[in-house]
């Protein structure tokens, strides 16, 4: 017999000290990591209220928040670049790049009712037989789907904003 079989079958003390010293040791480690947390949380509360940074344009809109002009999108897409830190991103419709202050946040609801950028959209389905009503049904969807406005490009913007 191993010397270890036979410190496990002869001394199940043993065993159950050692269980209870791992115990010891988790529940240590979480109290360690809670106090480490409530520290930070009050050293946050004392220096002020923090910014959030956001990389995520769905961030720099409010559920409430209505963009009716260009101007609108100008203004939430700098409130987005000011807070996410991000150094560029990709246009929604295109794939370009845009750079840092530039571009236009669109909410999903405007990407759908857009007739030019569905017309664009519904081309390469189309061209596989699908009829365009469906089509359009089908990219409706997956866009609602995503949760997230489009960061959309100076080129592209046309498409949601007239003149």
């Amino acid at each position: 017999m191993s010397d270890a079989g036979w410190i496990m079958s002869s001394n199940p003390i043993l065993i159950y000290a050692i269980l209870f010293g791992a115990a010891v040791i988790i529940i240590w480690v979480a109290q360690l990591i809670n106090k480490r947390k409530s520290e930070h949380r009050r050293i946050a509360a004392k220096t002020g209220p923090v910014i959030d940074r956001f990389e995520d344009p769905s961030k720099a809109l409010k559920p409430d928040d209505v963009i009716l002009t260009k101007d609108d999108s100008k203004r939430k897409v700098l409130l987005w670049w000011e807070r996410s830190g991000c150094a560029e991103g990709v246009c929604g419709v295109c794939n370009c790049a845009v750079e840092k202050q530039g571009g236009y946040i669109i909410p999903l609801t405007m990407v759908v009712k857009s007739s030019s950028y569905l017309d664009l959209a519904v081309k390469p389905i189309m061209e596989f037989g699908v009829v365009r009503d469906t089509a359009e049904a089908q990219i409706t969807e997956q866009i609602l789907a995503e949760k997230t406005p489009w960061l959309v490009c100076d080129g592209c913007v046309g498409m949601f904003f007239e003149g």
